[in-house]
């Protein structure tokens, strides 16, 4: 099996929440692969930003164009992919 540790280079899928409602234009701005409606218990409303096959150059400038526009990050997650893009 191959290496797979995460390192600055490899192309992953990365989950970032941010608090309020982001509408479906903040997905071509942000470069973000999809963008869901969420309600967290504790946070309230809640917009969840999927960036696939993305190094983390890529999860930076994300995160820099969200600063930018003043809106704060509730977390950052990097999610292992499934080997189902291999089964196809």
């Amino acid at each position: 099996m191959a290496d797979s540790r995460l390192t600055l280079h490899t192309l992953t899928t990365y989950e970032i929440h941010v608090p309020g409602r982001l509408d479906a234009s903040w997905a071509d701005y942000i470069g973000a692969d999809a963008i869901i409606q969420a309600s967290d218990a504790s946070e309230g409303p809640l917009t969840i930003l999927t960036l696939r096959n993305a190094d983390q150059s890529a999860l930076i400038g994300l995160i820099n164009a969200l600063f930018s526009s003043g809106i704060p990050l509730l977390s950052v997650q990097h999610t292992p992919e499934t080997r189902q893009a291999d089964e196809s």
